[in-house]
Formats: C-alpha cells, sequence, structure tokens
C-alpha cells in the first residue's frame, strides 16, 4: 500500500502471537440467503446488484471483498464507511446487503435476529459461533482471514530475552481470566514458538501481497 515506510518488517523481532480474530460475512435478513452457498448462487444470479459496505480505499474490508469476489466468482458494489457503527445501522436497514465484520460485533446481531451471519473467515468454526460454518468447510479453504495481535522487540534483542518473553506470555494466554475475556468477544488463542509467529508473518505478508499488488492501491 505503500511506496515508503520508515520501517521494515526486518526491523522486528517476532515473540508472541497473543490472539486471532476471524472476520465473518454478514448479510441483510431480507437477502434470500441463508447459507454460504445460496448467498454464492444468489450473487451470480444478480451481478453487480449487492451493495458491499467497507472501510474505504486500502481497508482490510476492501481486500476481504475482493478476495471473496475471486474465490467466489460474484461482482458486488463497493459502499465506503467511516466506522462499522454506520455499516452496521445500513446493514440492518437494508442500504447495504453484505458487510464484512469482526466476529464480536456481528454476532450480537445475529442472535438477537436483526442481522444474518453466515460464514466465517477461519480454518475451523469460532467458539462463540458454533452454528455458523466456516468458508473453508463450505468449499473455499481460501478464504480465511483474520485479525491478530501479536507482541514484537527490535531486531538485535538477545535471542534469551525473546524465549523468555514468548514464554510468559504464552503462560499468560493460558490463564483462565484471559481465556475467558478473549473468548468472550471471538479472540481466539493459539500459543506459537517465536518462529512459528514470525512464519506466520511471513505467510500474512506474502497472502496480501498477492492480493494488494494487482489492485495497484496506493495509500501515499
Amino acid at each position: 500500500l505503500y511506496k515508503k515506510l520508515n520501517y521494515a518488517i526486518e526491523d522486528f523481532l517476532p515473540v508472541a502471537l497473543l490472539g486471532k480474530t476471524a472476520w465473518v460475512v454478514a448479510v441483510n435478513n431480507d437477502l434470500p440467503a441463508r447459507t454460504i452457498a445460496e448467498f454464492v448462487d444468489y450473487s451470480k444470479a444478480h451481478p453487480g446488484q449487492l451493495n458491499y459496505g467497507m472501510m474505504g480505499i486500502g481497508s482490510s474490508s476492501q481486500f476481504i471483498g475482493k478476495m471473496i469476489e475471486g474465490a467466489t466468482g460474484i461482482k458486488m458494489v463497493d459502499i465506503a464507511y467511516k466506522g462499522t457503527g454506520p455499516a452496521l445501522t445500513d446493514l440492518m436497514a437494508g442500504q447495504v446487503q453484505v458487510y464484512v465484520d469482526a466476529i464480536s460485533t456481528s454476532m450480537p446481531l445475529h442472535r438477537t435476529g436483526k442481522a444474518r451471519v453466515i460464514g466465517v473467515m477461519a480454518e475451523k468454526r469460532a467458539a462463540i459461533a458454533l452454528d455458523v460454518p466456516t468458508f473453508a468447510e463450505s468449499g473455499y479453504p481460501d478464504l480465511v482471514a483474520h485479525s491478530w495481535y501479536g507482541l514484537f522487540v527490535p531486531a538485535g534483542t538477545p535471542r534469551a530475552v525473546v524465549e523468555k518473553l514468548n514464554a510468559s506470555a504464552n503462560a499468560a494466554l493460558q490463564s483462565e481470566e484471559v481465556r475467558s475475556r478473549f473468548g468472550s468477544n471471538g479472540t481466539a488463542i493459539e500459543s506459537m514458538t517465536p518462529q512459528q509467529f514470525g512464519e506466520m508473518v511471513k505467510q500474512d505478508n506474502e497472502k496480501w501481497g498477492r492480493l494488494i499488488v494487482p489492485l495497484g492501491i496506493r495509500l501515499d
């Protein structure tokens, strides 16, 4: 997205993954699609007629929308919003029919019947949404997208320090209080070594690069 940044990934050492929050696809209740397959079929039958709420040019939600279009062969109309609140309000009102959102903010609407979450973009079903299938299990294994949170230190930090911080972070993540707090908002805990976390960061960088570069979007 940026031609020039004042930092690079190599300026940091990965320590520990602290949590992953899956994105979900939510639709307006009037959309005649209750499953991922029905959503794809309806979208293909009505190309360019579904409004897709996203957070503007260069946002994660824009790229996830493009990822969905590429994997399923559908085409939606991007509608930019300045925040999740207005987007969800318009989703419920039917101004937009589709919105990709963090699982923590869309599931309350799903539970109360104000909108419908049809798919989770994770490798497996989320603990707070066991009734909602993943795109992977519905035939789209590449439709996996998370927001994740991690701990890093400056490059050059002694390896012994990195390993000690990793052990402490992973121990904290196993505490009942942390697991309960994270679990309540759909944040999945996955303990990783520094090496595993570093590989995940590398794979994510390459994954999003393959999607973003062909779009030609620049933010600087």
